[in-house]
C-alpha cells in the first residue's frame, strides 16, 4: 500500500498567504510510489492535529479523497498529521517542514517510542523520528511496518543547554555566604560535573535514534 502525498495547509500560513506543507514521503520520489524500505522522516515537531482519512485511489475519481468511516458504526476513520522540521530542500520554496500521517502500525510504532521515554503524547518541541521498516503479506493485504524513536522537550532543551558556550570571565559581583542546595541547584551542580548517571537520567538511556 502506498503512502498518500497530500500536502496539508496549515492554517496560519493560508491566512497570511503562506505554502503547504508537504508530506512525508519515505523515500518515494512519485506520488503513489510504495515508500522505501530504511528510509527516515522526523524532526523537531511542529504542530499536530487530527484529520478525517480519505481514500487514496487516484485511478478512481468517485473515490478518491473520500472521507473514509468505519463499516459497522460509521464513525470517521481518523488520523493524527504531525508536522515536524527537517533539513530537506527540495527546491527554493522548500521550507523543510513535512506533514507525517499517522495511522495503523505507524501509530502502534510511535505509541512504543512514547513509551520508552514517558511521553503521555507527541508533544511539541520534541524530536520525531519514523523509519519505514518493511511491507509484509498479511492475509493477503499489504502492510506497512514501521519503527519510531521520541526525544521529549525537556531532553531537548538539556543538550541545549549542555552544548551552549560557558563564559570563562570570573564573576565581578562579591559572593554570598554558602547556602544549602536546593533540588534544583543540585540538578545544575550535577549537570555542570557532566555525570554519567544524570545525563542517563535526563536523556532515558534513548538519547539517539537507533536507525
Amino acid at each position: 500500500m502506498s503512502q498518500p502525498t497530500q500536502e496539508v495547509w496549515d492554517p496560519d500560513e493560508w491566512m497570511s498567504g503562506g505554502s503547504k506543507t508537504r508530506a512525508a514521503r519515505f523515500g518515494a520520489v512519485q506520488e503513489g510510489q510504495s515508500p522505501v524500505p530504511g528510509s527516515v522522516e522526523g524532526g523537531v515537531v511542529l504542530s499536530k492535529k487530527m484529520v478525517q482519512q480519505t481514500v487514496y485511489n487516484p485511478a478512481d475519481p468517485t473515490l478518491h479523497g473520500k472521507p473514509k468511516v468505519y463499516e459497522n458504526s460509521g464513525k470517521p476513520m481518523l488520523q493524527m498529521v504531525v508536522t515536524v522540521q527537517t533539513d530537506q530542500r527540495l527546491d527554493e520554496d522548500d521550507d523543510g517542514k513535512r506533514a507525517i500521517f499517522v495511522k495503523g502500525n505507524m501509530k502502534y510504532a510511535i505509541q512504543d517510542a512514547l513509551g520508552k521515554v514517558g511521553a503521555p503524547n507527541v508533544e511539541i518541541g520534541g524530536v520525531l523520528k519514523v523509519r519505514f521498516k518493511e511491507q509484509v503479506f498479511e492475509k493477503g493485504f499489504k502492510k506497512n511496518i514501521f519503527e519510531a524513536w521520541f526525544q521529549r522537550p525537556a531532553a531537548v532543551e538539556a543538550d541545549n543547554w549542555m552544548t551552549a558556550p560557558v563564559s570563562s570571565q570570573p564573576a565581578s559581583a562579591p559572593q554570598s555566604q554558602p547556602q544549602p542546595a536546593t533540588a534544583n541547584q543540585s540538578t545544575l551542580d550535577k549537570i555542570r560535573a557532566g555525570t554519567a548517571e544524570h545525563q542517563r537520567s535526563l536523556r532515558n538511556d534513548y538519547d539517539e535514534p537507533p536507525f
